[in-house]
């Protein structure tokens, strides 16, 4: 800041261990970066079976993190295919403080299990597991209740037709 000029360089005597002893000469702004660090997300996931799944990760780190997601060890790339019938979409924003969301598309009950986020920086790295538990779609929600309806008075319309034809 005062441009104080000096004979010797000064060098690090505290701070992460990459740095000590080194002069302030030799380093980058990269030597001065934050380890990232996970920050507080849902980690059990719920969705409808057929519908999509949504997992979001986020982290803080300085320099900002490189997020990646991991299943059963598979590294998940966007707009990727999950299996014959699903795809992977990954939407990412903010720099500092980042949020990746994974999608799923067409969730299945084989799908349930464990996935990996994974926060990268030059400082290190932090990772996060997340439980997806895909449950089966609910009458109700196969149906709207006014469908449920119509069916529940056309059974018993044809309930009491049959009842009329035993009794002639």
């Amino acid at each position: 800041e005062n441009n104080i000029p000096y004979p010797v360089a000064p060098l690090c005597s505290g701070g992460p261990e990459r740095v000590i002893d080194k002069s302030f000469a030799d380093l980058q702004v990269d030597d001065f970066a934050c380890k990232p660090e996970m920050l507080p997300v849902r980690r059990h996931i719920e969705a409808i079976s057929g519908e999509n799944a949504t997992l979001i990760c986020r982290a803080g780190a300085v320099p900002a993190a490189l997020i990646t997601w991991y299943w059963n060890g598979r590294l998940l790339n966007n707009n990727s295919a999950f299996s014959s019938y699903q795809k992977v979409h990954i939407y990412e924003d903010g720099n500092f403080e980042k949020r990746s969301r994974l999608v799923l598309t067409n969730a299945q009950d084989t799908d349930s299990s464990e996935f990996y986020c994974v926060a990268e920086n030059r400082a290190g790295s932090a990772e996060a597991n997340f439980t997806l538990h895909i449950v089966m779609r609910s009458v109700t929600n196969a149906f709207g209740n006014g469908q449920i309806a119509g069916l529940s008075a056309a059974l018993i319309i044809l309930i009491l037709f049959i009842l009329l034809i035993i009794l002639f």
